[in-house]
């Protein structure tokens, strides 16, 4: 119903989006509602790539004190990130370090390839191996993921030496 009434209702008004955000926390409120409605017009307007309400539900959330689930942020870093926005993706990241809302692996190897493809493979590597102090275990995407960037920078033996990290970590490639 919310992907309905984002594509057809709302045009691209910002306005309409808080009225919606309005009606839901009104809903909310008198019907006692669960907070995943926020969640999933986030995630609604994540996926229809329409960034501004997206962002604009988000702030709203997190003024009510409300904060989306680690899909639905993925869901807003894919878009961005399809778009080619990956300056916003990297914002957006941090904003959810700050929020505390813990990534996961999807999370992880989705950064990472972003910043392999901007040239950041030492950030990439970085964040390889903060991924355990996360709680988050790196998983055969991971590893292909860094592997695939040192080859496109042209550093076949740290590819290959991850490649072999890899399987002595039990990870089959």
């Amino acid at each position: 119903i919310t992907k309905e009434v984002l594509k057809f209702g709302g045009g691209s008004s910002v306005r309409f989006a808080d009225q919606l955000f309005d009606v839901l926390l009104h809903s909310y409120r008198v019907c006692d509602s669960s907070v995943r409605v926020f969640d999933s017009l986030f995630s609604t307007c994540a996926r229809l790539k329409k960034f501004r309400f997206a962002t604009d539900v988000f702030n709203r959330m997190k003024e009510y004190g409300f904060l989306p689930n680690v899909d639905s942020c993925n869901a807003y870093l894919s878009s961005l990130l399809d778009m080619n926005r990956v300056d916003i993706a990297f914002l957006f990241y941090g904003e959810m370090q700050r929020c505390r809302i813990s990534p996961n692996v999807y999370t992880m190897n989705m950064v990472m390839s972003a910043l392999c493809k901007a040239g950041r493979l030492e950030k990439a590597v970085e964040l390889f191996r903060d991924m355990e102090n996360v709680g988050v275990g790196p998983d055969v995407s991971s590893y292909n993921v860094l592997i695939a960037g040192y080859c496109r920078k042209g550093l076949l033996s740290s590819a290959i030496k991850l490649k072999s990290s890899m399987e002595k970590n039990g990870t089959v490639p």
